[in-house]
């Protein structure tokens, strides 16, 4: 394979208050829903059931670098649902059956060169989605019956190498068929389960149930009525959404809270047909589905809670939302929608809330260069990055560490990777600047 010369370049913004809070689209957004956002080496990752991104042939998944889409590979051959990090590959979950030019049933992996297969994939037909991971093992959730060659019941368990049963998973009595894990979450320690389904294991539940890496338990025999569709830590509580009308027994429609063995309810202050996904800023959670009002305000499908109030975000989007995903400094929305607060944006759009804001005359950056090259030697420059005593660390695409230097104040860096050929990633860390992560690569 031919490379191109690569410099990778990171820009640091200086962050101060103000009072703007703007919608805008990324590029000129995809030409097919966006049903999942995640972030990867440092760029923000869509997927969905697009295969245009940007301009560009982009297959049903793409890259934003911030300016641009790129494709990842030859892509999906059909729809995305989920996407998560374990292990330094992101992993991908949905319809499909080939990812890139490999055979790949309902889950691959992308390493930031090439797709590959997850031990034979998800053998079954149906729906998969949902993914956590917990205990240092990729938790995956639908509603499936085999994974790999292993029988299981809507939930599977991959530990990098092998698939494996996670105590006995989850059937909804009523109806088998409908049974379906459609959120995982990690809260307070343990792995909790959301979806409809009636026992776990041999507990009997209702559509929700926590996993301590032994086995499945109920909440203090609660539940919610009807379908989880997503579940979310926020400020010490489990938040729950989904299609139904009570929590704990106590009306809350579609929205609900655990904690401390409890449900925090809602009661009828929103309407609408479903809550489907969440994201966190500092102290404020975003929330989003096909909403209609909340405390009797026009939202749009999305907005922000406080811990006391809803607030709508200036005029939402103009369909459903899918997905959202969110770093320190904006929130990624994605959906059916084609345009956010008043501005066209194709099925993806970038909120930067109150107080959050860019001032781009001060800036620094890292640049790591020659990427790719053959004999892992880099020069590392500092431009405008005035903290001298900063620390660099190089890690392989399995998190361990391979080097750590010092700068010392040196302007210039000249390092050699003790590795083989592959992806090493990169992080500056000091005290005055945030993080700068980027990657090189040696052939």
């Amino acid at each position: 394979m031919l490379f191109t010369r690569v410099v990778v370049l990171l820009y640091l913004f200086w962050i101060t208050g103000t009072s703007a809070q703007t919608w805008s689209g990324l590029g000129s957004g995809m030409n097919g829903e966006v049903t999942c956002i995640t972030f990867y080496n440092g760029d923000l990752i869509a997927a969905g059931n697009f295969t245009i991104a940007g301009g560009v042939s982009a297959k049903r998944i793409a890259r934003w670098d911030g300016t641009s889409w790129h494709p990842l590979g030859n892509g999906l051959n059909a729809l995305a649902n989920n996407m998560t990090v374990y292990d330094g590959d992101l992993y991908v979950t949905g319809y499909f059956s080939m990812a890139g030019t490999k055979f790949a049933r309902k889950i691959a992996r992308w390493n930031g060169l090439d797709w590959d297969s997850v031990g034979g994939g998800i053998t079954t037909s149906g729906w998969v989605g949902a993914m956590k991971v917990y205990q240092n093992e990729l938790y995956v959730g639908g509603t499936f019956t085999k994974a790999g060659n292993i029988t299981v019941q809507n939930i599977a368990k991959w530990n990098g190498t092998a698939w494996s049963d996670v105590g006995g998973g989850m059937v909804y009595s009523a109806n088998p068929s409908y049974s379906v894990v459609e959120s995982l979450e990690e809260f307070n320690n343990e792995l909790y389960a959301g979806g409809i389904f009636t026992s776990a294991g041999t507990t009997p539940v209702t559509m929700i149930a926590n996993w301590d890496g032994f086995g499945w338990m109920d909440l203090n025999g609660t539940g919610v009525s009807n379908a989880i569709a997503s579940l979310h830590t926020h400020q010490g509580a489990l938040y729950a959404g989904g299609r139904f009308q009570y929590a704990g027994g106590i009306s809350s429609n579609r929205l609900a809270a655990y904690s401390n063995g409890n449900w925090d309810t809602f009661g009828t202050r929103i309407s609408g047909d479903f809550i489907n996904s969440f994201a966190s800023i500092g102290n404020t959670l975003f929330i989003a589905g096909s909403i209609v009002t909340a405390d009797g305000i026009p939202v749009n499908n999305i907005m922000s809670y406080n811990g006391g109030s809803f607030s709508e975000l200036n005029a939402g989007v103009d369909s459903t939302v899918w997905t959202l995903a969110a770093d320190s400094q904006a929130l990624y929305v994605g959906g059916t929608f084609t345009n956010a607060g008043g501005h066209p944006a194709k099925y993806i759009a970038k909120w930067i809330p109150e107080n959050v804001g860019i001032h781009e005359h001060v800036q620094s950056s890292v640049k790591a260069y020659p990427s790719p090259n053959t004999n892992g030697e880099f020069i590392m420059e500092f431009d405008g990055y005035n903290d001298k005593e900063c620390t660099i660390m190089f890690t392989n695409v399995q998190g361990k560490e391979i080097l750590r230097k010092n700068r010392d104040g040196r302007q210039r860096l000249h390092l050699t990777l003790p590795a083989s050929p592959g992806i090493y990633f990169y992080s500056v860390q000091s005290d005055e600047h945030d993080t700068v992560n980027g990657k090189v690569i040696i052939q």
